[in-house]
């Protein structure tokens, strides 16, 4: 669908993460990116054809994180997951 493939495609992230982050995987995958506001959490959720992949970093007790966005707090882990 057209929305997987903006999702996919890294050249349409490249302005907020660059062409080479940790959204960009050696197979397709499409993914997105959230942080609450204050910086209470973030979450990445993405897919391949094979697996579907959400994250979530934040504190339980609901306090902020320092300056933690989707693509620095959730985004390593889902990334390391996709690639397991």
């Amino acid at each position: 669908s057209l929305l997987t493939n903006m999702l996919a495609d890294p050249h349409a992230r490249a302005r907020a993460f660059g062409v080479d982050s940790l959204l960009t995987l050696p197979f397709p995958a499409a993914v997105k990116t959230g942080t609450s506001s204050d910086f209470r959490d973030t979450w990445t959720v993405g897919f391949s054809t094979d697996y579907t992949v959400a994250t979530w970093v934040g504190n339980f007790d609901g306090s902020p994180m320092r300056q933690i966005s989707g693509v620095t707090g959730a985004a390593p882990l889902w990334n390391r997951i996709m690639l397991h």
